[in-house]
């Protein structure tokens, strides 16, 4: 450590570009706003060295899509922006590999979604690819059989394949390729199944692709119909992602986690949900949901507003816990948090803790224990211009509201956040209904699909029979039901 360094890191004073040297390596943790520079500058070099590629083929390859296959929960640079310089977003679906090393699920979830993946993860990333690129998207690597890379790696439950297919079509998706065409006899990756054995013979992943593709041939013109935006969006901001990492304050907080989790709520009430950046347009959704948004932007600011002056029902504005925690420049505001959102919200969060794993704090309301508060909790001074909807055993406001904005004020258990966002969709004017924990439905056009994420028969009692253009109301383990919606 040079001495120009070395005294910026000891003051936390940097005087010149000269003294800024790279977060790592240092006796203690870096500054939080060095680290989230770092970040930035990172995210930025990325991006310019893509923007670079980009050029050149547009220039000596005109009029093809451009296009990037991106990965699960990652957040290494600003993908949104990205977007900007690209045609189409793609990304790599791996529903069992990905569901086995998500270590923000519960072993039992692990075990429960082991031959057919977390219901949810396929779906996350399909919602949140398809905001990338003006609403086209790909799969660029579907997951065709067992994989090699994740610590056990299962057997798809018979039909997976067709249902993960059909699901990223449900979704929009304009291409579905699979990885691979052949498993390879040799090599690193000799364990990775594909369409075909190493025997050049079709396996059952390469027979449920066919199968899809006569299916598509059937259903040829609804099909052609595009996903429409969806009445619910939920922001996804990768800063806040950074801004977690470098100050978690709880060794199991995790941003795409708790941002997964609310997604997986709305999806259980039968929603379909856009994932956007802070910085779309937001004014007209009916339901927004900004989970842990740390950083309040002037763009998600203005959409509020506008929002609010939008004639007829008010949209519902959901914002969860650590919202406007820190500025722009990683401090603490003035005002405390929320920060910005005071202007609708006014209230101040005095102080947070992290709860560690097994501790619980009760949430009441109307006399009764209604949930618990997991990994953490706020506690806020609320204005009385506030509805204070929730309390927590000691008293302190769990759940605020000021007419449609409401505020939570913990990462709480997966029941209570349910219902916390049914209430809020409901109060939006949005249709809800509760599903078994294997079943989800996605509309693409007019046409609704049905999916079967468990290994047990489920009925759609909905759905009448007549309607089915595929699959039937009865739906079997990995099955896939669709039908015509008004």
């Amino acid at each position: 450590m040079n001495e120009a360094w070395g005294n910026a890191f000891w003051s936390m004073q940097i005087g010149s570009f000269d003294e800024v040297g790279f977060p790592i390596g240092l006796p203690a943790n870096a500054n939080p706003i060095h680290a989230l520079d770092f970040r930035r500058f990172a995210s930025d070099e990325v991006l310019r060295y893509n923007r670079m590629q980009v050029e050149i083929l547009r220039e000596l390859s005109p009029g093809r899509d451009v296009l990037h296959n991106f990965m699960g929960f990652f957040g290494g640079f600003e993908l949104h922006q990205m977007g900007h310089d690209l045609d189409v977003a793609a990304w790599d679906s791996y529903p069992l590999g990905s569901t086995d090393i998500a270590s923000f699920l519960s072993e039992a979830e692990r075990v429960r979604w082991a031959r057919s993946g977390h219901p949810d993860i396929p779906a996350f990333h399909h919602d949140l690819y398809r905001g990338l690129c003006r609403g086209r998207w790909w799969v660029m690597e579907q997951q065709a059989g067992p994989v090699n890379w994740a610590p056990w790696n299962a057997e798809p439950l018979p039909g997976m394949v067709r249902a993960w297919t059909w699901e990223a079509i449900a979704h929009g998706a304009e291409l579905v390729s699979y990885f691979r065409w052949r498993q390879l006899p040799y090599a690193q990756e000799q364990m990775h199944s594909g369409l075909n054995a190493s025997d050049d013979s079709l396996d059952i992943g390469g027979r449920e692709a066919a199968q899809v593709a006569l299916e598509m041939q059937s259903l040829r013109g609804v099909l052609s119909m595009p996903t429409s935006r969806a009445r619910v969006a939920l922001v996804i901001d990768y800063g806040s992602g950074w801004m977690t990492e470098i100050q978690p304050h709880g060794a199991d907080m995790d941003y795409f986690a708790g941002a997964f989790r609310w997604y997986s709520a709305l999806r259980q009430l039968g929603l379909d949900i856009d994932l956007v950046a802070a910085s779309a347009p937001l004014a007209d959704y009916g339901l927004v949901v900004v989970p842990g948004l740390i950083h309040l932007s002037d763009p998600l600011m203005a959409s509020l507003r506008a929002a609010q002056r939008r004639p007829g029902r008010a949209p519902v504005w959901v914002f969860g816990p650590r919202s406007g925690s820190k500025t722009e420049h990683f401090r603490i505001p003035a005002g405390l948090a929320p920060g910005a959102l005071a202007e609708f919200l006014p209230l101040q969060v005095r102080r947070v803790e992290s709860l560690r794993p097994g501790r619980r704090v009760s949430i009441h309301a109307d006399g009764q224990v209604i949930g618990h508060a997991l990994r953490w909790r706020e506690f806020v001074e609320a204005d009385a211009a506030l509805a204070i909807d929730a309390r927590f055993d000691d008293g302190h406001p769990a759940l605020l509201s000021h007419g449609a904005i409401r505020y939570v004020c913990a990462d709480v258990d997966g029941d209570l956040l349910r219902g916390w966002l049914e209430q809020a969709a409901k109060d939006a004017g949005l249709r809800t209904r509760r599903l078994p924990d294997a079943l989800r439905l996605r509309r693409r056009g007019n046409l609704q699909f049905a999916f079967n994420y468990g290994s047990e028969v489920l009925n759609l009692p909905f759905v009448p029979e007549s309607d089915c253009v595929l699959g039937s109301p009865e739906l079997p383990p990995a099955g896939v039901a669709a039908w015509v919606a008004s």
